[in-house]
């Protein structure tokens, strides 16, 4: 019988495992920093559960909907086949997430901004005072503000977290090869 469970990224990019009755697991940057033993980036994230989402196997999905499945082998094999990869390559992969992680900033920067001007600027309300929905609709503006807050937050750190590659990037990396900077290509 096949597991009754899939695999997808939730909206905050995180790798899930789901069915009909909600998430049974979510892998998390220590599920691969704990074969790695440092922190990684949300491009070494982004690897390395796309590495999992492609090679789970059915037996571990099966783990996953009876809620028994422990982080190992194939977290461990992501990691192993991050640094796998060339040294350039590694490095473009921190340079597009970076790209990618300012572009999705400034997007909610300008809807954070757009909400909060909404609240403020009381011409713009499409509702005056006495509208029976106006107190809904304004809850609900103040409810996107926090949403986009909470999420421009959320980049600013994970933008915070991509940079660290620059001052001494993938330290871990000697674990894999020799000395810190493994580039099994000989490129750097």
């Amino acid at each position: 019988m096949s597991p009754n469970v899939s695999l997808e990224f939730d909206a905050d990019d995180m790798l899930v495992a789901t069915n009909e009755n909600g998430t049974k697991f979510k892998w998390s940057y220590s599920d691969f920093e704990n074969f790695l033993n440092e922190n990684i980036t949300p491009s070494m994230y982004e690897f390395m559960a796309g590495f999992v989402f492609e090679n789970i196997s059915k037996d571990a999905l099966r783990e996953l909907e009876a809620e028994d499945y422990t982080p190992g082998h194939l977290e461990e094999t992501a990691v192993t086949a991050y640094f796998d990869i060339p040294a350039l390559e590694r490095q473009e992969m921190h340079v597009q997430m970076l790209e990618n992680l300012n572009a999705e900033l400034k997007v909610t920067e300008e809807k954070e901004a757009a909400s909060m001007n909404w609240l403020i600027d009381d011409e713009k309300h499409p509702f005056d005072i006495t509208s029976p929905i106006y107190v809904e609709m304004c809850n609900f503006v103040r409810s996107l503000v926090e949403k986009f807050k909470k999420k421009r937050d959320d980049l600013e750190n994970q933008i915070h977290e991509e940079e660290q590659w620059r001052g001494g990037w993938e330290e871990g990396a000697s674990q894999c090869g020799d000395g810190p900077m493994y580039d099994p290509e000989g490129e750097i």
